[in-house]
């Protein structure tokens, strides 16, 4: 499923502050800092922009659509046209519905979120300091993050959490193919209420379903 383990974005986010002037945090108060702002959003409802930028820094595809996270695990993407899709986790199932394809795949959440930027939206903020090298910079109120995963969780090259004002307003990631994608939140709203309907997923009829639990099961 690589278009969810790259839809958290990929990119290298090209830094466009002057490192003269921006306020550095060691790796320890970083880590810090970022687990107090990751602990502090239980919810996030936002539409976004999602833009993949190839190797040259030319942009290769821009789609928009809205996201819906509530800890632990529990999430709604919708992406529109050109590539519509709709992804939904409740905690323990996923589904991964591509109506172009007339097709649902069904995964296991836990698995399937494993080693993805959504996990740490999601909760898993005590892997951060297992999983990443972490580095702070801020300017002019905006706060990056920066996380490089150890040895042995290549992936991805490198995620970036942009914040303003304490909300969360971009999410980047480097992939290890040279792609950069890049997520602006455009409407955040931090901890709205959420019907639990929002995380559950009908099949439309005459929709082919493929069940990768009964597959690993079967494994």
């Amino acid at each position: 499923m690589n278009f969810f383990r790259s839809l958290m974005c990929t990119l290298l986010l090209v830094i466009s502050f002057n490192s003269a002037n921006a306020q550095a945090s060691p790796p320890s108060q970083a880590f810090a800092q970022l687990a107090d702002k990751l602990s502090a959003i239980q919810s996030l409802e936002t539409s976004f922009v999602q833009t993949t930028i190839d190797e040259n820094g030319q942009p290769i595809q821009v789609i928009k659509g809205d996201l819906v996270l509530e800890k632990p695990l529990r999430f709604f993407w919708h992406t529109q046209n050109p590539q519509p899709q709709t992804i939904v986790s409740n905690g323990d199932i996923l589904w991964v519905y591509d109506p172009d394809l007339e097709q649902v795949i069904i995964h296991n959440a836990n698995q399937q979120i494993a080693n993805t930027p959504i996990r740490l939206l999601s909760g898993e903020v005590e892997t951060l300091k297992a999983n990443y090298q972490i580095e702070r910079a801020s300017i002019d109120g905006v706060e990056r993050f920066f996380l490089k995963p150890q040895q042995g969780q290549e992936e991805f090259e490198q995620i970036v959490f942009e914040f303003f004002e304490n909300s969360l307003v971009k999410v980047s990631l480097n992939d290890s193919i040279g792609q950069r994608t890049v997520i602006d939140f455009v409407t955040p709203v931090i901890n709205p209420k959420i019907s639990d309907n929002t995380f559950e997923f009908t099949i439309p009829p005459d929709i082919d379903v493929i069940d990768e639990r009964k597959q690993r099961v079967a494994q």
